[in-house]
């Protein structure tokens, strides 16, 4: 938060921390850009130095389809410990236009009844 706040200047007061309010629309903060637009950031953290992959929700991936171009998702790696982050900007456009490779990690399994 504090590097975007920078970032935007006089522009950070339209920044809006959805998760802390608990709300889910696919992305933890939004802003509105110099043009006007809402620009959507969805931010995934580790404690480690490297990772080499991370999990979309299934809503995170539908508001990156619905964004596109205005939804980047931030890798913070080194939390707490001099953090360093990446930004992928528009990944469900990376992905169609193979790019970006994006598979299923996990399923939920429900309606079930025991016997």
């Amino acid at each position: 938060m504090d590097v975007l706040r920078r970032n935007l200047g006089e522009l950070a007061s339209s920044i809006r921390h959805h998760s802390i309010h608990g709300e889910t629309p696919g992305y933890d903060i939004s802003y509105i850009d110099n043009s006007g637009t809402k620009q959507a950031i969805e931010v995934k953290g580790s404690e480690m130095s490297k990772v080499s992959s991370f999990d979309l929700t299934d809503n995170e991936l539908d508001a990156a389809r619905e964004l596109g171009d205005n939804y980047t998702v931030w890798v913070v790696v080194n939390v707490g410990n001099n953090p360093r982050y990446g930004r992928i900007k528009d990944p469900y456009g990376l992905w169609q236009s193979n790019n970006l490779e994006i598979s299923p990690s996990m399923w939920q399994v429900q309606g079930f009844k025991f016997n």
